[in-house]
Order: C-alpha cells, then sequence, then structure tokens
C-alpha cells in the first residue's frame, strides 16, 4: 500500500512538473515512502530586456531530512526531460547568475529561503536562455529543475 501511495504522489509531481513548470514542490522520497523533504521556486519563466536584473525565490522545507544542502546552477540547452541529465552550456557572455545562500545547514522541520540573481548586461543577444537549479544534498540526493529566461 505505502508503495502505490509513494507512485501516486511520483506521478502527479511529474504531472504537475510537466503541465505548470518547476513552481511546484518536488517530492523526494525516503527509505519509508513518506516524504522527507519539499522544495520549489517562483517564478520558473522570466522575461527580461538586457541590461536588467531579475530574481527567483526558492524555498526548501526540510521536514524530516536534515543535514547539508546546496544549490547550483547552470546552462543547458532545453527544458524537457530529465535537468539533471542534460548536457551543461557555458554560460553566454552578458549573463550572470548566482545563488545566495547556495549551502546551508538545516534542522528537520526547517524552511529555508534562497535567491537566484540574473543579471544582464546590454550586449547580451535577445533569446531564450535555460538553467538548470540543482539541489544537492545528504549522501548524494539530487534533485533539479529549470528556469527559463527569455531576453528580449
Amino acid at each position: 500500500m505505502k508503495r502505490l501511495v509513494f507512485l501516486g504522489v511520483m506521478i502527479v509531481a511529474i504531472v504537475l512538473l510537466a503541465v505548470i513548470g518547476c513552481s511546484a514542490p518536488v517530492v523526494v522520497p525516503g527509505k519509508s515512502g513518506l516524504e522527507r523533504m519539499g522544495w520549489g521556486f517562483e517564478p520558473s519563466n522570466i522575461k527580461i530586456k538586457a541590461g536588467e536584473t531579475a530574481s527567483v525565490n526558492i524555498t526548501l522545507d526540510t521536514l524530516k531530512d536534515s543535514g547539508e544542502f546546496s544549490f547550483t546552477i547552470s546552462r543547458v540547452k532545453h527544458n524537457y526531460g530529465s535537468p539533471l541529465q542534460q548536457e551543461r552550456l557555458p554560460m553566454p557572455k552578458g549573463l550572470k547568475v548566482s545563488i545566495e545562500p547556495s549551502r546551508f545547514t538545516a534542522s528537520p522541520y526547517n524552511t529555508c529561503h534562497s535567491t537566484v540573481t540574473i543579471k544582464t548586461t546590454p550586449e547580451l543577444p535577445a533569446g531564450e536562455y535555460v538553467l538548470c537549479l540543482e539541489l544537492q544534498w545528504g549522501l548524494g540526493g539530487r534533485s533539479g529543475g529549470w528556469i527559463t529566461v527569455n531576453v528580449e
């Protein structure tokens, strides 16, 4: 029964990610099949003019997990498939992305907040830039999602 409930939760999470993007929390299974933590961010789609700055708010609810958590961000080619298996691309000149804080230690049942800052220069070519936001924790736990930046 626990496996069926877990499978149902994972299917709902996958459908939500496919339909509305990465703003929905991601369920990370624990050994018992119960939720151990959840995280999400918004907005997942940014429209910006070259020379402007935008930000994305990240929320992590640790629930039963604790320990070291870290965020990394990189540029990828597409915003479909598994974000963690996408080929990484170099950031173009004129696009600077940072996360603060990018690393922290948290206790169970804490809510932690980080901010992704996306800075562009006037020289950045117009177009779509796809970013992979990756969360790592514990001994190899990983989850990821996309931020799509449309530069006008």
